[in-house]
């Protein structure tokens, strides 16, 4: 294994340049602050249904220190060794979810059981359980996993994007709908593009957390065209086009003007509409001239960190954020530089003196003690620069970006925000 954990941009270019990997044998699943990979946010994005996380101690443990359980939805179920060995731990599930139907006063009408990599290399079949109780109670029983390391190969949300949106049901007519998929957050509420889809004639505009029935959820396969907003939920989005008819386009988040005007005009391509954005694409892009204006005489120095919750990869984000005239000093990434490379790149050419912090090292925890200083971090793991007072961070999480005007103007607005409390204190 290497003992480094941080690189210059120089070195990780050369690494793929030539195609030599510079993560060798270590685990290579970062720490986040969205536990359990995602997994369980998209199964409770179905409306009317619980969840069952099924592990061991030491990963159960991970669902109790979020948020989730306090709605009553989330329910963990912690195996024991002997039951595991024994293979009596299914039988322990079908008793655990029976016991949770029954106790629920909102009888839910699907029950997620979402395993993990203990019951991916024991081969748990999750699936017989859901078949044994078939008929034992009137919801339905999906089954997804959450397995980091055992199945490393493909991130756990490609599976579970696919399996969650084959529920979709599809009648003999299609909506002049939309679909936002492939993504663990609805559009934010000051988000134009809902709006300006309805005004041009688009019926619904719709992320399945804004579902509230379960029926409503699967008449989304109803829909004229999925917006798809990662490249995790692109494996499920070609799915549906084959299966149910549903053609995609993908729009992943951006802080880049020109894009999120492509967009619209590739809306208007296939819908068969007159999109009006004219005014609030003028609007954004002299806002951003002025912005980089600025950044000349007022130079920002921000790190960049994977965003695990709304899928920004930290080299995509850290060549937009850089466009924007911000120098990029840290760059915290996963450590998977696979289809990258057109952004690194870019940032060697452009931000020479940047840095690259590969978060699946286990030496990267030493940045915690000891985080770099910056003027402002953005990504999901803003603990490492809590430590340090003057670095102040971006929340994605109260906020993810989208592929939309609203985003970019709002980026900028939060970075002045924060070199402005910075200043007044």
């Amino acid at each position: 294994m290497s003992t480094r954990s941080i690189f210059s941009i120089e070195e990780v270019y050369q690494s793929i340049k030539e195609e030599k990997n510079l993560t060798e044998s270590h685990l290579g699943v970062p720490g986040n602050s969205k536990g359990c990979g995602g997994i369980i946010d998209i199964a409770l994005m179905i409306p009317e249904s619980v969840v069952l996380f099924v592990a061991p101690l030491g990963c159960a443990r991970h669902v109790t220190t979020h948020s989730w359980q306090r709605d009553g939805r989330v329910f963990a179920l912690a195996l024991d060794e002997a039951e595991v060995v024994t293979g009596t731990h299914l039988n322990t599930i079908e008793q655990a979810i029976l016991e949770i139907y029954n106790d629920c006063r909102n009888k839910p009408k699907l029950l997620t059981i979402c395993g993990s990599c203990i019951d991916r290399l024991m081969e748990s079949d999750f699936e017989m359980v859901a078949e044994r109780l078939y008929g034992q109670m009137p919801g339905r029983i999906l089954v997804i996993w959450m397995d980091p390391v055992v199945g490393r190969k493909e991130h756990c949300q490609v599976r579970c994007w696919d399996k969650v949106y084959s529920m979709w049901r599809t009648g003999e007519k299609k909506n002049l709908s939309v679909n936002l998929i492939g993504r663990l957050y609805p559009p934010a509420q000051n988000s134009e593009l809902p709006q300006l889809l309805k005004k041009a004639g688009v019926e619904n505009v719709k992320h399945m957390a804004e579902c509230e029935t379960l029926n409503e959820f699967y008449e989304m396969g109803n829909a004229s065209l999925n917006i798809l907003g990662s490249n995790l939920g692109e494996k499920a989005a070609k799915k549906l086009q084959k299966t149910k008819g549903i053609p995609y386009i993908k729009c992943q988040p951006t802080l880049s003007v020109e894009k999120v005007y492509n967009m619209y005009r590739q809306l208007e391509d296939i819908l068969k509409i007159k999109i009006c954005d004219e005014e609030i694409y003028r609007f954004t892009k002299k806002e951003v001239e002025q912005f980089k204006k600025e950044r000349k005489n007022n130079p920002v120095h921000m790190a960049i960190v994977e965003a695990y919750a709304s899928h920004e990869d930290a080299f995509s984000m850290a060549k937009e954020i850089a466009e924007l005239g911000i120098s990029v000093d840290w760059i915290y990434s996963d450590g998977k530089f696979s289809g990258k490379s057109e952004q690194i790149t870019w940032l060697y050419e452009n931000q020479k003196n940047a840095k690259v912090l590969l978060l699946s090292h286990p030496g990267s925890r030493k940045m915690m003690l000891d985080p770099p200083e910056v003027d402002v971090a953005w990504g999901m793991n803003e603990k490492w620069f809590l430590k340090k007072k003057n670095n102040h961070w971006i929340d994605v999480e109260s906020r993810p970006i989208d592929c939309d005007y609203a985003s970019v103007l709002w980026f900028i607005n939060v970075v002045e925000n924060e070199l402005k409390r910075r200043k007044d204190k």
